[in-house]
């Protein structure tokens, strides 16, 4: 077992990374929770939906426009959790940490120390190892990690409407302007790390970190934005552009829950272990955001996730 020295001041971040490499301890054939606790390898599946609906209005020079906007936004992903460690992983630790700014003191790291030893026994924690951690594995297979390959799809939707507005020549015009932001494709998920899950079977908890958003490598989506203008007595006249941009749409998305912020970003979940059904489980609604012209569109996030000791059925 390898201990974190305390014999002089360190960061809390550098304690917390020395710590979260530990050598796993011999599996014990024991009970369903052992087993949960030992398992070299947890298959994690889990669906991130984000939808939204709004409306509002913003004053131009030439009048007020109001609009309205709907939002959804699916993602799918699979990830094989195969970097193993035992006792207290990042998150934990990095509420132990809490508090702790710059070089912590000699009896502080000792006491940090002290406290992830004693959870040893009964904790551990998993991250997303790849394939370069399979002896079996082929260059393919590696090359593969870095891949786009989670399925996602984005349909958005915006109406603006101005109704007797005034042109710079003092006419009066209806505008409709459409934007639309449709598509699908593979992309992948952010960031190693994004993904981590922990679990104290002293306590019966788990926490599993997951990413909300995702990288920008991955096929492109349709941005069309289609203008109509009437000028009374007159024939109506329509411009139409169409351009591509990334699948991750939209940007600026923030949680309204700080608390349930992970250490890599993206969301937090907690819940209680129930080893007799073989599997982790559960869905998660959270509230968040993202600007939509000076207004905050409200979004509903809904997380849905399953673990399990064995690969999923293809």
């Amino acid at each position: 077992m390898k201990r974190i020295a305390a014999a002089r001041p360190a960061g809390w971040m550098t304690l917390l990374l020395a710590a979260a490499f530990v050598a796993p301890a011999s599996p014990t054939a024991a009970s369903t929770a052992e087993e949960f606790l030992t398992a070299p390898v947890w298959y994690l599946q889990y669906e991130v939906t984000i939808t939204s609906k709004h409306q509002g209005a913003r004053t131009d020079p030439g009048g007020t426009i109001s609009f309205t906007s709907s939002l959804t936004r699916v993602m799918t992903d699979t990830q094989k959790l195969n970097l193993r460690s035992q006792g207290p992983g990042p998150i934990s630790m990095t509420a132990m940490a809490a508090g702790a700014t710059g070089q912590v003191s000699q009896a502080d790291a000792q006491k940090l120390s002290m406290e992830m030893l004693s959870q040893m026994d009964h904790t551990a924690n998993w991250l997303v190892g790849g394939a370069g951690l399979d002896s079996m594995a082929t260059e393919a297979d590696i090359a593969k990690d870095s891949t786009p390959s989670s399925p996602s799809r984005v349909d958005y939707v915006r109406v603006d409407t101005g109704r007797g507005l005034i042109d710079e020549m003092g006419n009066a015009f209806d505008l409709t302007r459409t934007t639309t932001v449709k598509g699908e494709g593979n992309v992948l998920v952010m960031g190693f790390g994004a993904i981590i899950l922990e679990m104290d079977t002293a306590k019966k908890t788990y926490a599993l970190s997951l990413p909300i958003g995702t990288g920008p490598t991955g096929p492109g989506v349709t941005h069309e934005v289609v203008t109509v203008i009437q000028y009374k007595g007159k024939q109506p006249e329509e411009d139409r552009k169409t351009s591509e941009q990334v699948l991750d749409f939209p940007s600026g998305l923030e949680l309204e829950m700080p608390d349930r912020q992970a250490p890599q970003g993206g969301v937090l979940i907690r819940g209680t272990l129930e080893p007799a059904s073989g599997k982790i489980s559960g869905t998660q609604t959270y509230k968040a955001h993202y600007p939509e012209d000076s207004t905050a569109a409200p979004v509903t996030v809904v997380f849905k996730y399953t673990l399990t000791m064995t690969p999923p059925r293809q």
